[in-house]
């Protein structure tokens, strides 16, 4: 098995805002496993200000490991040994083994004829599926007509963005709550590692007054006991 690492820029139309960056395209990799004719493609996402990780860091990580990836690991058993024996390094690069590691396991199940679940004795994924819809940090006039969009074709589940600015963030909150079937939605908001402390991040957050199902980034990437305090 070879294993190859490519960089992925797609265009967005627009560009996407937030705390911590403004977008005009993605910031991803691909690595694909390949022996023969098979092949095994994955995806990671390396964000600074989510894991430390940046492209470069990325392409590090791949050059240091790769050819002792290639040699050590030709089975899914060979993987999950590989993993137990270089936990230190993963969790320091997790956009960048997540890429690698879905292409192997992408190609070991191709290899075997099965699909990835049954590679990982997983349940099935089956059902219908609920999607979020996110919302940047724009204008209030662009974040109404995005919201109204998103109604009309039937999402319920939100992710705002926020911007750290009290007025701007109740007015996008407002907006929800003025909607005639609130009750229905479930809200979550994103502050791309806003805050510098806990307390600052709560005082904000009730400012808002409403019942958000979830917080994504309040602080900085790996502040685990100041987001405990939010989330408590």
């Amino acid at each position: 098995m070879q294993l190859e690492l490519y960089r992925l820029d797609i265009p967005f139309t627009t560009a996407f805002r937030h705390h911590s960056a403004v977008r005009t395209a993605t910031q991803s990799v691909w690595v694909k496993a390949q022996s023969g004719e098979c092949v095994g493609m994955g995806e990671g996402c390396p964000r600074e200000y989510v894991t430390g990780e940046n492209i470069a860091s990325v392409q590090t990580f791949f050059n240091t490991y790769c050819e002792a990836l290639c040699q050590a690991v030709s089975s899914i058993d060979a993987l999950v040994t590989w993993v137990d024996d270089h936990r230190t390094v993963i969790d320091a690069n997790p956009a960048g083994w997540c890429a690698i590691e879905l292409a192997m396991l992408e190609f070991f199940a191709k290899r075997e004829g099965v699909t990835v679940e049954q590679l990982v004795a997983a349940v099935p994924t089956t059902g219908t599926f609920r999607y979020s819809a996110v919302v940047g940090d724009s204008k209030l006039d662009v974040f109404q007509a995005t919201v109204a969009r998103y109604c009309a074709m039937g999402f319920t589940d939100f992710k705002l963005k926020l911007s750290g600015d009290p007025a701007q963030d109740r007015a996008k909150v407002d907006t929800l709550r003025d909607l005639s079937d609130v009750e229905k939605l479930r809200v979550r908001v994103d502050a791309n590692n806003l805050w510098n402390d806990a307390e600052s991040a709560v005082r904000h957050l009730n400012d808002l007054q409403f019942s958000f199902v979830g917080i994504e980034e309040p602080l900085s990437a790996n502040a685990l006991d100041g987001m405990r305090m939010v989330a408590a």
